[in-house]
């Protein structure tokens, strides 16, 4: 296959989808609901990447719902906030304002790739959130460029990515050297007050070691959430080694310098699944990321910009994918 094929008349799980098929790659986005990324399926594997609750399919949802009651998989993107927050009489919805709203899409073509620009407006803080996909027709790496452009007042707030991925008892967690501090609001193994520890190991409180990248079956019944710091460099990924392929996220450590990673093995509706969350702060919820420091502000006027590519490779082996992730941000390094 030397094209892209597109499809922008599709359905999926009964809502209007678009279809992009390249060789390497099978993508499919619901652009009613949120610009979400349902499908990401390495071909030359038939792989699928990305996770689905298998008692929930995407539809539309009130806008603010709350996310975990409704939450389908696939990929999302979260801004202003994380966790719901109130500025000046302003309520910032569950998981921000995106994932619930209809975004608009066009489709640009390249003579070696398609991009998928989509677009939509935030009904509280009035931004337009801009994202292109480009897809080529060869290559195993996909960059998607982002543009939030606030045309309202000012206001604080986080971003980021939600790429929810299916995962098994084999799957391991791959990250760069840096300090992982556990969120022990939802995290089995790390009650209050939980402790930072370089990536992967950290102590459970009975003093036992427990390796972060392990991910386990559901019948552990437990949930890890935490915040990645401190990243020697801007990637993060998983691995599939019975399967001898890998997915991964390379992105600029100036603009997302943390990745938070929630994981659930069994504890959160007895689902088996790990989310990669580059992010632009250490907190998840806004109040405390403007305490510490860590929350950005947007000026009226002002937009904020960043790019992420996504990768998958045929690899059995966690130091071959830390060494192709790290070379596509090597100036950031």
């Amino acid at each position: 296959m030397k094209e892209v094929f597109v499809d922008p008349t599709a359905r999926c799980c009964g809502q209007p989808a678009v279809v992009v098929e390249s060789k390497a790659w099978r993508m499919v986005v619901l652009p009613t609901l949120g610009g979400k990324i349902w499908e990401l399926e390495y071909r030359p594997k038939a792989f699928q990447f990305l996770w689905h609750d298998p008692n929930l399919v995407p539809r539309p949802v009130p806008f603010a719902a709350g996310y975990d009651a409704v939450w389908s998989g696939g990929w999302d993107d979260i801004f202003p906030t994380d966790a719901p927050y109130t500025q000046c009489g302003r309520q910032f919805p569950d998981h921000g304002e995106f994932w619930s709203i209809e975004w608009q899409y066009e489709l640009l073509r390249e003579a070696d790739a398609v991009i998928l620009h989509l677009w939509s407006v935030g009904p509280v803080t009035k931004t337009r959130f801009d994202k292109w996909i480009r897809i080529p027709a060869t290559d195993s790496t996909i960059q998607i460029r982002y543009r939030i452009m606030n045309e309202g007042t000012a206001f604080p707030f986080l971003f980021k990515l939600h790429p929810a991925l299916q995962v098994n008892e084999h799957t391991r967690i791959v990250l760069p050297r840096c300090q992982f501090v556990p969120d022990s609001e939802f995290s089995t193994w790390f009650p209050a007050p939980a402790q930072a520890c370089s990536w992967p190991y950290a102590q459970k409180p009975d003093g036992s070691s427990v390796d972060l990248r392990k991910v386990w079956p559901a019948e552990a019944e437990a949930t890890l959430f935490g915040c990645a710091s401190e990243l020697e460099h801007g990637y993060c990924g998983v691995i599939y080694p019975n399967k001898k392929v890998a997915f991964g996220l390379a992105f600029p450590r100036d603009q997302l310098p943390c990745c938070w990673i929630f994981a659930s093995y069994g504890g959160f509706q007895g689902h088996q699944v790990v989310v990669l969350e580059p992010c632009t702060a250490n907190q998840w919820r806004l109040d405390q990321c403007i305490e510490n420091g860590s929350a950005r502000h947007l000026a009226a006027g002002e937009a904020f910009e960043t790019d992420v590519s996504v990768v998958a490779l045929e690899m059995d082996h966690e130091d071959a994918l830390s060494r192709t992730l790290q070379s596509i941000h090597a100036d950031d390094s």
